[in-house]
């Protein structure tokens, strides 16, 4: 059964007196919570398992659905993959995503496929158990998280060093379970790169695969470099169609260093198609009905149905209403009937119509104004200058 969840937080800020009188008081410091601790029972692991889960921002107020983050060495990675998430999702590159970090309890035991090397068996004895934490993750965890969450099917597998070595192998073993993977400095020099042979019969047999791998290397070089570049040549030859990859050598990174950057880059590259970044450009040389098939493609890829987002109208409607464009602004809006301008906006274009002698269209949205806010004087003021009656 589950434990009760406990919260983690950042060590709480002492705000030091500014008055030299020693008599103030001071306000109680205040928590930053960044996330809980859960727990549960694996039967398949015989053991209890506590795993971290850090909440998006807007996850109290509201009832959407939210993809989810698996972080492997939990406890090390928690803390700077939620940051980075919620960084990338306030500036719209990826949506808001629920992290599930996992602490380990045996590492190479969870993170290692069996081994045929002598020196595996002698150094590790507890290796080879990640069929049993695949089993663990897939059959118990996410279900788990399905039931107590509010979760969205769209799921990545983050992990680093022997969890990059297991991320890549659960995407051999199990392709259904995850939808995106980071693989991070990847330890493909495991068991005289036998997983590399695995992924090249894998990959040669598999004709189409809707999934995304995003690989990193630091400056290990040598065996765990050769593994991730023999993959890549693997991929080179034989990536299924639907089948996303990049693999980044980040050389100034050390082994301890580069989870960050990788986690950064790679949620840009799996959610490469959340937004268009060249909204206007694309309006302007192909029309509104492009735009609606790029959001159209994105939805179908991540699962969702969000359709074209208000600030990519807003990204057009603004400039548009620059240049003095304001019937194309107003179809716009009357296209996207869900996207609620602001106040000043709606002022603004039933001036910019008052000024180019569309007295029809002007009346039309100063009395949105008014619908918007019945008390607005500007638009109570144009109204009867342009002859009409207003409640």
């Amino acid at each position: 059964m589950p434990s009760a969840s406990r919260s983690l937080c950042l060590l709480p800020l002492l705000i030091p007196l500014l008055a030299a009188n020693p008599v103030v008081a001071q306000e109680a410091p205040k928590e930053i919570v960044i996330g809980e601790e859960r727990s549960i029972h694996s039967a398949i692991l015989n053991e209890d398992r506590p795993f971290l889960v850090g909440k998006p921002a807007s996850y109290d107020r509201s009832e959407t659905r939210y993809p989810v983050l698996v972080v492997l060495d939990g406890r090390e990675h928690f803390h700077h993959t939620t940051g980075v998430t919620q960084f990338l999702a306030r500036n719209q590159l990826m949506p808001e995503a629920l992290v599930v970090a996992i602490p380990n309890t045996d590492r190479t035991r969870d993170m290692t496929p069996p081994s045929a090397d002598p020196v595996a068996a002698q150094q590790m004895p507890t290796h080879g158990g990640a069929a049993n934490f695949r089993a663990f993750i897939a059959d118990e965890l996410i279900p788990w998280l399905d039931a107590n969450y509010r979760t969205h099917p769209y799921r990545i597998l983050v992990g680093h060093s022997f969890g990059g070595l297991f991320a890549i192998d659960t995407l051999l073993a199990r392709p259904d379970v995850f939808d995106a993977y980071i693989a991070i400095s990847p330890s493909l020099q495991w068991d005289r790169q036998a997983l590399v042979d695995r992924a090249d019969t894998f990959f040669g047999e598999t004709e189409e695969l809707n999934a995304a791998l995003y690989m990193t290397a630091g400056n290990e070089g040598n065996a765990l470099l050769g593994g991730v570049r023999k993959l890549s040549g693997v991929l080179d030859e034989k990536a299924p169609d639907g089948f996303a990859w990049h693999f980044e050598h980040m050389p100034v990174e050390s082994h301890g260093s580069v989870p960050l950057r990788s986690t950064y880059a790679g949620l840009e590259f799996v959610f490469a198609d959340w937004v268009l970044r060249d909204t206007l450009e694309v309006y302007e040389s192909y029309g509104i009905e492009a735009i609606e098939r790029f959001y159209d493609k994105s939805d179908l890829k991540y699962g969702l149905n969000r359709g074209v987002p208000d600030n990519a109208i807003a990204a057009i409607a603004q400039p548009l209403a620059g240049e003095g464009r304001f019937d194309e602004v107003a179809d716009l809006l009357a296209r996207y009937e869900k996207v609620r301008p602001p106040l000043p906006f709606v002022l603004r274009l039933a001036g910019g119509f008052r000024e180019q002698g569309k007295t029809d269209r002007a009346i039309e949205w100063y009395r949105r104004a008014l619908a918007a806010d019945a008390g607005n004087a500007a638009a109570r003021q144009a109204l009867a200058e342009l002859g009409q009656k207003v409640d």
